[in-house]
């Protein structure tokens, strides 16, 4: 299943409409929102499906904004889709796709300009997202950059400017989904003092990956009708792995490197919220610690298994040459080293146990109280 949105930036020339349909079919889109489409009237839309897009089902927010800001496209034949409420900033649906049966939340957004208009968007959100425990996708246009590293030429965003923004992420539990092409996605398109900035993201709640665990978003080149970036995402039917969640396991804290590894990569130079930098910090020690647990501790209980067996085979060794130094040094160390596996095999173990029981201990609660 595929979603994409594209800020055109006015959507009545026949030749972006044309481009837009193009891109629709060679790419196979099932939901297309058009952000910034600026078709002022009901019957300017009547005819544009008509003329374009027939077959396809309409919903836009003209009833919530003068301007137009919002109009999402729809392939009747894969998909169902379900107005839940709409704003001037923000459209919220609910998506039934008819080959996969698979069903989530879709908003599809388009901010405004400044930080006191936008705070009606992030209200917006709060209010849907708070407390939703089914999948949740968020795309659009949000005319805000999260971070300062977002942005290249012009001002520096400031806190005041990045606050709002990241506490409403951060709250509602929201995270880029894994993207390719271009991080920047929007230019001013000057030759002289040119500004990119990444304006137009897809994210997703902490619900999504446990029913839908293989989403990708790419963000291609903006084209020649429009200075942003269409972003497409798709959401595979199913996977057997799906994507693994970072866990921290306890044992790494037993390795000779480990805190010079947390002080080398805990650090964050930018602007943000104390809770926003924290959340960066700990996102950038997820790279460097899974390295040293692929290094270190991957398949731990075949490591402490070779290892056991290497300090028996030199044992055994050791009875024809019982005065041999080097073997009885050789022994030490590799002792050591099988010591420290198992107990890192034993850490793992007692950690995972604890893990599943939390999990599924309870689960016959229900059955008991009932009795």
């Amino acid at each position: 299943m595929l979603i994409s949105h594209w800020n055109v930036r006015g959507f009545n020339r026949p030749l972006k409409q044309n481009v837009v349909r193009n891109y629709i079919l060679q790419n196979k889109i099932d939901v297309m929102g058009i952000l910034e489409m600026k078709v002022k009237t009901q019957q300017q839309i009547n005819t544009l499906i008509q003329n374009r897009f027939s077959g396809m089902a309409v919903v836009h927010n003209l009833d919530m904004h003068q301007g137009g800001r919002i109009l999402i496209l729809w392939n009747k034949d894969t998909v169902d889709l379900e107005v839940k409420s709409s704003h001037a900033q923000a459209m919220h649906c609910l998506i039934q796709c008819k080959v996969t049966g698979q069903q989530f939340h879709c908003s599809m957004v388009y901010g405004l300009y400044s930080v006191r208009s936008r705070r009606e968007l992030w209200s917006t959100l709060e209010e849907y997202g708070e407390g939703l425990t089914e999948p949740w996708l968020v795309m659009g246009d949000f005319n805000f950059v999260m971070s300062p590293e977002e942005k290249t030429g012009g001002n520096i965003p400031t806190a005041y400017e990045l606050k709002d923004c990241t506490e409403t992420v951060l709250g509602l539990g929201l995270e880029d989904i894994p993207y390719t092409g271009s991080m920047l996605t929007w230019s001013n398109s000057a030759v002289d003092n040119t500004i990119w900035s990444k304006l137009d993201r897809a994210m997703v709640n902490s619900a999504w990956y446990d029913q839908l665990p293989v989403t990708k978003a790419e963000f291609l080149a903006p084209g020649p009708i429009s200075d942003r970036s269409p972003c497409t995402v798709t959401i595979h039917r199913e996977s057997s792995k799906g994507q693994a969640h970072f866990k921290f396991f306890n044992m790494w804290t037993k390795h000779e490197d480990f805190n010079n590894i947390v002080l080398e990569n805990w650090k964050f130079e930018g602007y943000g919220t104390d809770q926003y930098r924290l959340c960066k910090m700990l996102k950038g020690l997820k790279r460097p610690l899974k390295a040293l647990n692929t290094s270190a501790f991957s398949h731990i209980s075949a490591r402490a298994e070779r290892a056991v067996k290497e300090v028996e085979a030199l044992q055994t060794q050791l009875q024809s040459d019982l005065e041999n130094q080097r073997l009885k040094e050789s022994i030490k160390q590799k002792k050591k080293n099988a010591n420290y596996l198992l107990e890192a095999e034993r850490q793992f173990l007692t950690q995972k146990a604890k893990c599943n029981y939390a999990l599924h201990a309870d689960k016959t609660n229900k059955f008991f109280t009932a009795l």
